[in-house]
């Protein structure tokens, strides 16, 4: 890699952070769904009941894909952040 740009050093680490956000936040998004499986119904209705309103849902897929894209974000730049520690 000698004479290459800092930007072709750089693209693979921050290629493998954009990807382990995505794949962290999808884990995250995964496991609350099968523990909403598990205990929603009931925690959902006590809650509902609790609070004199309607039972809660799970999160809709605009909102899965928010934080899909907020976990994107935060290992592109965790990753930017540790290689210029890194080259610096």
């Amino acid at each position: 890699m000698l004479g290459a740009p800092r930007l072709r050093i750089a693209m693979p680490r921050l290629i493998d952070g954009a990807m382990k956000g995505v794949v962290g936040a999808g884990s995250a998004i995964a496991a609350l769904w099968l523990l909403w499986r598990v205990f929603g119904p009931r925690a959902g209705a006590a809650l509902g009941a609790a609070f004199g309103g309607e039972t809660p849902a799970f999160l809709g897929g605009g909102d899965a894909m928010m934080l899909l894209v907020a976990g994107l974000v935060i290992g592109l730049v965790g990753s930017a952040a540790g290689g210029r520690r890194a080259d610096g």
